[in-house]
């Protein structure tokens, strides 16, 4: 059957059976949008009449999931469509091997072949040698240019674990390579940054990445995405304060993290890298970057005053924004002084708030939070007013020790 909207997009959802839908489809000629998941398909009629005669402006075509056994076949059913910028092959098996039969259309931009087990070298294999290339030559050699005119290329869900030295994609701006078996995060950056000159965004999530080393840095790279990899020292983020362009970071679900709540790991990592604006995903307001400054400096100025004075020159490497932050904001307060502002910055703790009926609800509050504003979040969480409140906190030892002074803060007693 065929859905089409009002919009100049039309999308196949399943066969066209119908003779009454086969004329509203063939009538449509301004349809942009097409996917054909999971339909079974194998190869093209050549009785047929041709994709780029039934939908002359095709933009976007999805061919996911289906029964594509040859990059022979995508070419013949994608021939003739010269508007087409979008391609999706996911979960095909496609045969590597075929990668030169591929012929490459110029107005292709984005290519997506994934959950397909590909390597890299299969990717590789698909390049093409324009009139351009074959006028580069160093002595014997010729330069390829793999997808000269490709922008978005996605290839996650595969077991890519490594790269060429000689391919370019010189307009490629984006790079999805989310749950590959990329080990090597110096790797990645060298290539990146011979192949890739306008790389801007890249996608390196659940890759068994363990730490960020090396001194690569890609000038034009705006956007990372480093969720579920291994990282599990807050020194590996300290080489991406030396990406210029750097503002968008997705850094989730790490060993790293792992022992941390996930407002304390937000503000540790803005502490740390102050051009982030965009933090997985969401936006970093002024009051938030100052808070998380003050919060990351405090962490910092606890553990620095307990070391030795040979080891606070490696401390201040592993911590470089130490010494910044401390000339800015001045030396923090470890006392838990009740004036201090009510946010993360002055540490966060875990309370668990229970009452006479049993009720039990977990909060994340600082720890310079008064008793007083701790009961106005009890008056709203168990609707009790403040002057029916009686406040104990139960100690280790299982001692309760009354918090009796409203301008007090939880630090005062302990917590």
């Amino acid at each position: 059957y065929l859905e089409i909207e009002d919009t100049n997009d039309c999308v196949i959802v399943g066969p066209v059976a119908s003779k009454a839908k086969q004329q509203a489809f063939l009538s449509t000629k301004n349809r942009k949008t097409i996917s054909l998941t999971g339909e079974n398909i194998t190869h093209v009629d050549d009785s047929e009449e041709k994709l780029c005669d039934l939908c002359p402006k095709l933009v976007d075509l999805d061919l996911a999931d289906n029964k594509i056994t040859s990059w022979q076949q995508v070419s013949a059913i994608i021939a003739g469509c010269e508007n087409l910028r979008c391609l999706n092959v996911s979960e095909n098996p496609i045969d590597p091997k075929s990668c030169d039969l591929f012929q490459f259309p110029p107005s292709l931009r984005v290519l997506v072949w994934q959950k397909a087990n590909v390597t890299w070298e299969d990717v590789r294999s698909m390049h093409i040698m324009t009139q351009q290339d074959c006028n580069i030559a160093l002595g014997d050699f010729l330069v390829f240019t793999s997808f000269p005119t490709l922008e978005e290329l996605h290839i996650s869900f595969n077991s890519i674990s490594g790269f060429d030295n000689d391919s370019t994609w010189p307009e490629l701006q984006l790079l999805n390579l989310y749950c590959n078996k990329l080990d090597s995060w110096s790797q990645i950056m060298q290539f990146c940054a011979r192949s890739c000159p306008n790389l801007s965004k890249i996608m390196l999530g659940d890759n068994p990445i363990s730490e960020i080393v090396g001194d690569e840095v890609l000038h034009n790279l705006s956007a990372l995405s480093l969720q579920k990899t291994q990282l599990n020292s807050w020194t590996s983020l300290n080489p991406l304060r030396m990406f210029p362009a750097l503002t968008d970071l997705r850094i989730s679900e790490i060993p790293l993290f792992e022992s941390l709540s996930a407002k304390s790991c937000r503000y540790l990592v803005l502490g740390r890298l102050k051009q982030i604006t965009k933090l997985n995903g969401s936006p970093v307001t002024d009051s938030e970057r100052k808070d998380a400054e003050k919060y990351y400096l405090q962490q910092c100025h606890a553990e620095f005053i307990e070391l030795d004075d040979g080891k606070r020159e490696e401390f201040m490497q592993e911590n470089p924004r130490y010494e910044e932050l401390l000339q800015f904001y001045g030396t923090p307060s470890l006392s838990g002084d009740p004036d201090e502002p009510e946010t993360l910055a002055g540490g966060l703790i875990k309370l668990t708030l229970l009452d006479d009926n049993g009720n039990e609800i977990h909060k994340e509050l600082p720890f310079t939070i008064t008793v007083k504003n701790l009961k106005l979040i009890v008056n709203h969480l168990f609707k009790i007013r403040a002057t029916d409140q009686v406040l104990f906190f139960q100690t280790e030892e299982n001692e309760e020790v009354q918090l009796d002074d409203a301008e007090r803060s939880l630090h005062y007693y302990g917590i």
